[in-house]
């Protein structure tokens, strides 16, 4: 659906344009050619991380474009209690690119992960398997974010495919993650967990009853599958499925593009603040997808 076709505009705007794609950007862009006696303008609001980090760095920031603006500078803002959380639920990298307006690549050389090793390519039109991997969170969501990765497999490739991670609790996650698994069509939901499927299982039960509440058809929820967390989380097993994109055997939407997964993976190394939770969802995925998975457990299926 491409609404702005055969439109003239004096002037466009848009908000988080980091989210939208580049060919909708430019294509909005192209529009602005109606005749006034002004200059006509495209505005673009955004921070730095996200789908078209690269193209607005390439045409904005680096051509003089951008206006910077930081939370300092709002003054309906208590900034400073907005930095000491960032502080506490980011990334260094992506901390500087929310406190600071930092628009660098950042790239740690002691990460699992580096840029180079990140393949795009045309996304395939259909699947073999999708599933839709979660490194959840407890508490309220003030601090770690609730991972929720989705990825899909075509004979021996795997596609990371979408982030749908938030910093919220289990009330707002879980609908999400459900969601998200109606929206790709995933076949199973990899949920990590040290206490079994008995934690989490009430939870997704009561988020499935809160979305059907306005539905007239029952959402189909995917089978659900608990995974140790001590399966995943070492050194040694990130290293490992981070050897799997040497060979290109994963491969990265352009969604993803330069946003806050894949900074995390080229910049998180053990033994920093916070937990990489994005990564960690993403890592689970890889694994399943690989066939390499065991110690799982699934249950049966609700809704």
């Amino acid at each position: 659906h491409r609404p702005f076709l055969g439109s003239d505009f004096s002037f466009g705007g848009l908000d988080e344009a980091v989210l939208v794609s580049q060919l909708a950007i430019r294509e909005i862009w192209g529009r602005i050619r109606r005749a006034v006696p002004f200059t006509r303008r495209l505005v673009l609001a955004s921070n730095p991380g996200g789908r078209s980090h690269k193209f607005l760095l390439d045409e904005f920031v680096e051509q003089d474009r951008l206006i910077q603006s930081l939370a300092v500078d709002n003054p309906g803002l208590d900034a400073a209690a907005y930095l000491e959380l960032l502080s506490r639920s980011q990334i260094p990298s992506r901390f500087r690119q929310l406190a600071e307006g930092s628009w660098a690549k950042d790239e740690n050389p002691d990460a699992f992960w580096s840029w180079d090793m990140i393949r795009r390519g045309p996304e395939p039109t259909d699947f073999d398997r999708i599933v839709v991997a979660v490194d959840p969170t407890v508490g309220s969501g003030g601090g770690d974010e609730c991972g929720i990765i989705v990825a899909g497999s075509v004979g021996t490739d795997i596609w990371v495919l979408d982030d749908r991670s938030v910093a919220a609790h289990p009330d707002v996650w879980a609908p999400r993650v459900l969601q998200t698994a109606e929206d790709w069509g995933a076949s199973q939901i990899h949920v990590e967990t040290d206490q079994g499927g008995e934690l989490y299982r009430p939870v997704f039960r009561t988020a499935a009853e809160t979305l059907n509440h306005t539905r007239d058809t029952p959402m189909r929820v995917p089978g659900l599958v608990f995974h140790r967390a001590r399966e995943w989380g070492d050194k040694a097993t990130r290293a490992g499925w981070a050897a799997l994109y040497y060979p290109n055997h994963v491969w990265h939407a352009e969604r993803l593009a330069d946003g806050p997964l894949e900074t995390q993976m080229v910049t998180w190394v053990p033994g920093q603040p916070g937990s990489p939770d994005r990564l960690d969802a993403a890592v689970w995925a890889v694994r399943v997808l690989s066939g390499a998975s065991t110690a799982r457990r699934a249950l049966p299926k609700f809704g």
